[in-house]
């Protein structure tokens, strides 16, 4: 777990619930994710009622909700009944604000074939986002077809964040090379590091 010194959690939603005491023993699964009031860097997982899933947060280490687990096990062992649908894989997670509804939405998630997914064209520049955070992640780069990692700071960012290097492949890397927006075959976002080296 990352802490450094200087570690600052900008733009956290910090969340004060009235009669939070009043939950029913597993209404806290219903919560949503709530970085606090501390300033650490703890990779946690809350369960998203929306996607029915467990997914990843950062943590500033202090206050925070009950939906709140160390590993991905605990949280589904604890708020996998909050779903009326058994717990599925879904397509490679990305971590970060999504596009707008309806640019991430394409009818093949993860369908073989040799074109990737439309929504790995859609996917914006990699974000470093506003924490200070070193963690090494991918991004997908279509205007070379490609994945380069490239540094993200531990929170928001944006979908085009996947955590290895074949999970982007997977996701988006299929051989045809198209760019919708970006220029230019190598790219270095703002506020974010391509180490060329790194797989």
């Amino acid at each position: 777990v990352l802490q450094p010194k200087d570690a600052s959690v900008s733009g956290c939603l910090s969340v004060q619930l009235s009669g939070a005491r009043r939950l029913h023993k597993r209404d806290f699964c219903y919560l949503p994710s709530v970085c606090g009031n501390c300033k650490a860097l703890f990779i946690r997982f809350f369960y998203n009622a929306s996607s029915q899933r467990c997914e990843e947060f950062i943590y500033g280490g202090c206050g925070g909700n009950r939906n709140n687990f160390e590993t991905k096990r605990e949280c589904f062992q604890a708020c996998s009944h909050a779903g009326n649908q058994p717990h599925r894989q879904g397509p490679p997670r990305a971590v970060g604000p999504l596009l707008p509804p309806g640019r991430l939405a394409p009818a093949r998630h993860g369908c073989p074939g040799s074109a990737p997914p439309r929504w790995c064209y859609l996917l914006a520049q990699p974000s470093h986002g506003p924490c200070r955070g070193h963690f090494y992640r991918y991004a997908y780069n279509p205007a070379t077809g490609t994945c380069r990692v490239f540094l993200y700071g531990g929170c928001r960012g944006n979908a085009n964040n996947f955590e290895t290097l074949k999970e982007c492949q997977r996701a988006c890397q299929r051989g045809e090379r198209r760019a919708l927006g970006w220029t230019g075959l190598d790219w270095s976002p703002p506020n974010t590091t391509v180490l060329p080296g790194i797989r």
